[in-house]
């Protein structure tokens, strides 16, 4: 290609606010006129770099490169990610997604291990008007955290706070109360009776003597007191302020404080439609299964893959159990060492690599086609501070099982994709934050605590993000992002921590809160915990309907 038609290709791409991508230019079909002609079908706002895998997805037919939900953010960092050769599990997925069904997936440019190889999926067609779906079930980690170790600075809990903070003001000003908001420090020039907008983090929260409630608002500009009373109209939203988050509030100004009369968190839209698969397909979600504990439940655990197996259950259960293709794993696979005092007296196997190699016995005995996802939690042997990576470090064990995917914690995957259906996304979540929320928010204290996990989730679907106050869990701040924020909004949102069994829908949105595999240990009885072990809850991918099978229940051969 000459030099004046490359600039011209650059400087079509920087009126759209789009940057191109040195390999773009290797792509054959490449002219300014394609280029033009292809940026009326781009739409989506966070697309900023221009690659030639790109290119090529939005040079398909329309009915193919509109039939699929990319996150192209999600995308540009995956490829952030694999160009420093950090992993390319993730890129190498999307890379899959991007080509036509026809076409078999070129490598990329780096070398990829084998084992991250993805199942391929096969269509064939009946006749007109059936089709027969054959598809090998596929995992695509759509947020994963897999940063190096490094040392951290003010810097980077300075970007971090940032990065939250702008995030959540642009989803408060999608909404039309919210367009036109002032800068904190604007507040003391407008006139008495004024109304307008602020949108801040809460700084403070004071109780008076009559029960009213003054918030202290912070943005990067200042700080601004707002008054809600106690018997007004937002005296429902009291009780759901929390430390730390962002809000946004409208009303006007007296006496030196702003008078709220409407409050609004960073909420999942009412009308957000889940994705639901076109073919009848389950899975199941199981959490906090203690490997190692001599408490672990293990006559129950292997009656649970016998099921999955299809060796055990009623008829209706062994057809369902048939058509499970995702197993989620969401955290605490085994018990660790060092956990809580006197943990050591609790311990079939002391030693945490031995819980790991007995992990992957028992999950080998899963069968193949059945695949496996598993993020970490806070007995497992990785840091307690989150973003948790993925287990690996003391799990060597567990990297050769082919089925199974590791993923950070939290985690956001894509399950189920084709060349006709996105996918349904999957928000994972230990909840080592849900202790502090359980326990201070008081109408989820009063409403059930720890046997409504579903309400803490709620309340964090809510707020967009899994851990809002500053001391409500360990964290260290990624360089790049906050990775406890809810970007995109998950079709199917789990958790476990709790181990109690608990079932939620907010605004669409399937809370699945995961049982566990261990009996009551002396810990949890001087906490109040009161398990509920071996409740499994299966997912109709195609319905959203969900069973909850009991496997501490003896069950028909």
């Amino acid at each position: 290609m000459d030099a004046p038609a490359r600039q011209e290709i650059i400087h079509l791409l920087l009126d759209r606010c789009l940057l191109a991508s040195p390999d773009l230019f290797q792509h054959a079909s490449l002219t300014p006129e394609h280029v033009q002609s292809l940026l009326q079908r781009v739409s989506s706002e966070h697309l900023t770099v221009l690659t030639k895998d790109v290119y090529a997805f939005f040079s398909l037919p329309a009915s193919r490169n509109q039939q699929l939900d990319i996150d192209w953010l999600a995308f540009d960092d995956t490829r952030v990610s694999f160009e420093k050769k950090r992993q390319s599990k993730s890129y190498h997925s999307f890379l899959e997604l991007l080509q036509p069904p026809s076409s078999v997936p070129s490598p990329p440019s780096l070398p990829l291990p084998l084992a991250e190889s993805k199942p391929v999926l096969r269509i064939t067609h009946t006749s007109p008007t059936q089709q027969t779906v054959d598809i090998a079930p596929l995992v695509t980690i759509v947020r994963d955290y897999d940063e190096p170790s490094k040392k951290r600075g003010i810097k980077d809990f300075v970007s971090y706070y940032k990065h939250r903070y702008q995030f959540l003001v642009s989803i408060l000003k999608q909404r039309t109360e919210l367009q036109n908001v002032l800068s904190l420090n604007r507040v003391a020039h407008k006139q008495s009776g004024e109304n307008f907008s602020l949108i801040g983090v809460v700084y403070n929260k004071v109780v008076t003597r009559n029960g009213h409630v003054i918030l202290t608002l912070e943005d990067t500009t200042g700080q601004v007191k707002v008054f809600i009373g106690k018997d007004g109209p937002l005296k429902d939203l009291i009780p759901y302020l929390t430390f730390d988050e962002v809000i946004g509030v409208c009303g006007s100004m007296k006496n030196g404080l702003f008078f709220a009369t409407h409050l609004f968190f960073p909420d999942i839209p009412v009308d957000h439609k889940a994705k639901t698969t076109p073919d009848e397909v389950y899975a199941a979600f199981i959490s906090d299964v203690h490997i190692g504990s001599k408490l672990f439940l293990e006559k129950e655990f292997l009656r649970f893959i016998d099921w999955l197996n299809g060796n055990v259950g009623s008829d209706a259960q062994k057809a369902m159990a048939k058509k499970v293709k995702y197993l989620f794993v969401v955290g605490d696979v085994v018990d660790g060492v060092g956990v809580y005092p006197g943990q050591e007296s609790e311990l079939a196997l002391p030693d945490v690599i031995d819980q790991y190699k007995r992990t992957r016995e028992l999950l080998s005995l899963i069968r193949s086609d059945l695949q496996i996802i598993l993020c970490p939690g806070n007995h497992d042997a990785v840091r307690i501070a989150e973003p948790q990576p993925r287990v690996n470090e003391f799990s060597d064990s567990l990297l050769g099982l082919p089925n199974l995917t590791l993923v950070s914690n939290p985690s956001l995957v894509t399950i189920h994709t084709t060349s006709s259906f996105p996918g349904v996304d999957v928000l994972l979540y230990h909840g080592f934050s849900y202790d502090y929320y359980a326990s201070t928010i008081e109408p989820i204290r009063t409403g059930g605590a720890y046997n409504r996990i579903d309400l803490v989730m709620k309340f964090l679907l809510q707020k967009r993000h899994l851990a809002p106050s500053h001391t409500s869990t360990q964290y260290i701040p990624s360089t790049e992002r906050d990775t406890l924020l809810i970007e995109k909004i998950p079709d199917i949102f789990t958790s476990g921590h709790i181990h109690k069994s608990s079932l939620g829908n907010h605004h669409g949105v399937l809370l699945i809160g995961c049982s566990c595999w261990q009996s009551k240990t002396s810990f949890q009885e001087k906490m109040g915990h009161n398990p509920d072990p071996g409740r499994v809850p299966i997912v109709n991918l195609q319905t959203r309907e969900i069973t909850t099978i009991d496997f501490c229940q003896e069950m028909p051969s």
